[in-house]
C-alpha cells in the first residue's frame, strides 16, 4: 500500500510540474508572440495557414519533448523502487535464512493468494496510469484551446488530439453597435 502511495504522490508531483511548466510557458509565449500587438503587413490567408502550422508543429514537438522527458523520468523512477524492492527482498531472505527449518512456515499455502493480490494491484496500478493519463491528456487539450483562443483562433480537436479545423476569431469593432431589449422610458 506504501509503495502505491508513494507511486501515487510521484506521480501527482510529476502531473503537477508539467502542468505548471506548461502553464508558465504558453503564458509566456502569448506574451511574446501576440500577433495581435504587432503592427506588421496585411498577411494572406496562405501566410497565416503557414505562421499557425509553424507554431503548431513547434508546440506538438515541446509536448512530445516533455512527454518523453516525464516517461524517461517514470523509468528511471520505477527502475530506482525495483531496486530498493530487491534489495528489501534480499535483505529478507537473509533473514529467513537465520531462523531454523523447523521455526519457517511453509510458502506454498500463500503463493496463489499472493500471486493474486499481485495482479490485482498490477491491474490496479494499470486503472489508475490509464485514468491519470487521460486527465492529463483532456486538460493539456483544454488548455491548448485555451491558448489558441487568446490568441485569436478557435480550434477544433480531434479526439487524439490532432487539429481537425482552426478558424480566426472576429474582431469586434470599435464602434457600439449593441441594442437595448428594454430601453428605459
Amino acid at each position: 500500500m506504501k509503495k502505491l502511495n508513494s507511486l501515487l504522490n510521484l506521480l501527482i508531483l510529476i502531473l503537477v510540474v508539467s502542468l505548471g511548466g506548461a502553464y508558465f510557458y504558453f503564458k509566456n509565449s502569448k506574451d511574446v508572440r501576440n500577433p495581435a500587438k504587432e503592427q506588421g503587413p496585411e498577411l494572406s490567408s496562405q501566410e497565416l495557414d503557414l505562421i499557425v502550422n509553424k507554431y503548431i508543429k513547434t508546440t506538438n514537438m515541446e509536448a512530445l519533448k516533455t512527454k518523453i522527458m516525464a516517461e524517461k523520468f517514470i523509468i528511471e523512477t520505477r527502475a530506482k523502487l525495483a531496486e530498493i524492492e530487491r534489495q528489501k527482498r534480499l535483505k529478507q531472505d537473509k533473514e529467513n535464512a537465520e531462523i531454523p527449518k523447523d521455526r519457517q512456515i511453509s510458502k506454498d499455502n500463500y503463493s496463489a493468494q499472493s500471486n493474486a493480490e499481485i495482479l490485482n494491484a498490477r491491474m490496479k496500478e494499470k486503472a489508475v496510469q490509464d485514468r491519470e493519463d487521460e486527465i492529463e491528456k483532456k486538460e493539456y487539450a483544454r488548455q491548448w484551446i485555451l491558448n489558441a483562443k487568446n490568441a485569436g483562433y478557435l480550434l477544433e480537436l480531434s479526439p487524439e488530439l490532432e487539429v481537425i479545423r482552426y478558424t480566426p476569431i472576429r474582431k469586434p469593432s470599435q464602434q457600439d453597435d449593441s441594442v437595448e431589449s428594454n430601453p428605459a422610458d
